[in-house]
């Protein structure tokens, strides 16, 4: 319809293309309908747009093929979910910090994000974001990094590595982790000490 391309057009302007609803209702989506959030709900509902949380939607990896050009790296997806779509508690790990890290020679097409709260999965300009829950008592081992231009907290060195000894599946076959492991130790980069 034509509200719904007036607000595809206004969400692909936005370099991050994430619609946060209830501000948006309130401005410039007001303008192009008197009932915003029915709007959004029909173009979720249509495939358009995909609710990533209550009132934060993100355009559907198939809406945007055609009409602008995939974001360049993982770590600019993992930036934008960093700073648009988990609004909470965070860290990237698994294949993604242990990639970033130079621990693994092949990145996975998902980000994974370690969350305190469950979310679902989404797919952002042709990748995947997966939130994956963990238990308080986990959660911790990540700096705050520069990733895209975008300030990223991803797990250290050891914490990625714990993480995927613990979830193998989220990183790489369990003896390519074993190996990351042993190249981390040999090449310095680990902190046994952590570790423990």
């Amino acid at each position: 319809s034509p509200l719904e391309a007036r607000v595809l057009a206004r969400v692909l302007a936005d370099p991050a293309r994430v619609l946060d609803s209830r501000a948006a209702a309130n401005g410039w989506l007001r303008e192009v309908t008197p009932h915003p959030h029915r709007l959004v709900s029909r173009m979720a509902e249509h495939g358009l747009l995909h609710r990533v949380q209550r009132g934060l939607y993100v355009l559907e990896a198939s809406t945007i093929r055609h009409e602008v050009p995939a974001v360049e790296s993982l770590e600019a997806v993992a930036a934008v979910a960093a700073e648009q779509i988990v609004g909470s508690a965070y860290y990237l790990s698994w294949n993604t910090a242990l990639f970033h890290h130079g621990l693994l020679d092949q990145q996975a097409s998902t980000v994974f994000v370690g969350v305190s709260a469950r979310k679902s999965e989404i797919s952002f300009s042709g990748y995947g974001l997966r939130f994956v829950r963990v238990a308080e008592r986990k959660f911790f081992g990540w700096d705050t990094v520069n990733l895209s231009g975008h300030p990223v907290n991803l797990a250290n060195v050891e914490k990625a590595l714990l993480d995927s000894l613990d979830r193998p599946a989220l990183a790489a076959p369990f003896a390519i982790v074993v190996s990351a492991l042993l190249g981390a130790w040999r090449s310095s980069h680990l902190d046994v000490e952590q570790l423990v």
